[in-house]
């Protein structure tokens, strides 16, 4: 099932700020930002009545820059495959203990950006409850994400896991954190029929001692869900779900008339049925199609609206060939028959045919 949301995503720390304010009856300490900040760090919220401290961070940095340099770094490779255009990381390269590697350092920097935003409300949470000391106390790390496809919620879950059950020196590392809960309005699950916001929560050790915590945890996913008007899908502490999440696809407002293809070909991927001896046909009549107008000869060319068409069919044949994560090696016109040659160039200029097929150069 492919999600699509036509606006761009809204500063979801923002809505949160409105929510916690209206619906939680909670107070923003950034409000009195100048006064906190003379005794130390602080979170941003205190909720019912100081009984719950709220420190939110929304991912909001665009990770591809970081990703693409590990990626360019490991370019040398056997494994790479070759391919026109834009694909994930998982279709770039061949399965094999090269490309598990690039994923171990793709993970370890995604989770250096989450365990940065951790350390902080580490500090944020402990020395503000230092400062204000209370029996009965809830401390609370929530992480938004609405806009960043990479930061999956099984990702994020085997990172703060990992990271809050470490320890050191007889005591766990995040100890000031009782929870951490993770909202992405950028991933969904479908299950039951149903378009479910993915909601993943973590309890610190600790807090499993306190069961009328959890129920603090409850009110605030209780609240959150009937304040944005969604199903949400609650997982706490467990993958089974959540790794079967997928990606919410933001249509910008503007694009490219060769972006624009892609998301047509993306949301009906007609190719998809036809084998790979087929595709290859495909590709090479389309490429073929698309020379007519490119290179010079004594040949007709076509009209503008022929062109675009030609184009636009190119485009497909180029997603469906990435969306399978084929090697375009496997596209050589060296792999063609004679019969499948005469198939592919039917209508096609003889002088083009023979420019192209002659020698069968590789392209």
């Amino acid at each position: 099932m492919r999600v699509e949301r036509n606006s761009s995503p809204n500063d979801m720390s923002e809505t949160f700020s409105q929510f916690v304010t209206k619906r939680l009856k909670g107070i923003s300490l950034d409000a009195n930002f100048n006064e906190e900040a003379k005794h130390g760090k602080f979170p941003d919220f205190t909720c019912f009545n100081g009984l719950a401290l709220l420190e939110v961070k929304q991912l909001k940095s665009d990770q591809n820059e970081r990703l693409n340099e590990t990626i360019e770094n490991n370019e040398s490779i056997d494994n790479k495959i070759n391919f026109y255009g834009k694909r994930s990381f998982e279709t770039s390269f061949k399965d094999g203990p090269e490309k598990e590697e690039i994923r171990r350092q793709l993970h370890n920097k995604l989770s250096r950006t989450i365990e940065d935003h951790l350390r902080k409300a580490k500090e944020q949470l402990k020395n503000y409850s230092k400062r204000n000391p209370r029996k009965n106390r809830v401390n609370i790390c929530i992480f938004l994400n609405n806009s960043i496809g990479v930061f999956t919620p099984d990702l994020f879950a085997s990172c703060i896991d990992r990271k809050m059950n470490h320890k050191s020196k007889d005591s766990t590392r995040y100890n000031s954190i009782d929870y951490v809960i993770y909202i992405s309005e950028k991933h969904y699950i479908h299950e039951e029929q149903k378009f479910r916001l993915t909601i993943w929560s973590y309890t610190n050790v600790e807090a499993t001692n306190n069961p009328w915590k959890d129920q603090v945890i409850e009110k605030i996913i209780t609240e959150w869900t009937q304040f944005r008007g969604a199903p949400i899908s609650l997982q706490t502490e467990s993958l089974q779900s959540i790794e079967n999440s997928e990606e919410i696809i933001d249509i910008p407002k503007k694009m490219t008339r060769s972006e624009q293809w892609a998301i047509e070909y993306q949301r009906y991927p007609y190719l998809s049925e036809e084998s790979i001896d087929n595709i290859r046909i495909i590709f090479h009549r389309t490429l073929l199609c698309t020379y007519i107008s490119i290179i010079k000869g004594k040949w007709k060319k076509p009209t503008k609206e022929q062109q675009i068409t030609y184009l636009r069919n190119f485009s497909h044949v180029i997603e469906e060939i990435n969306r399978r994560g084929l090697d375009m090696n496997d596209m050589n016109k060296n792999l063609l028959s004679e019969q499948e040659i005469t198939r592919i160039s039917k209508g096609i200029p003889q002088d083009l045919i023979d420019l192209i097929f002659k020698e069968k150069p590789n392209y």
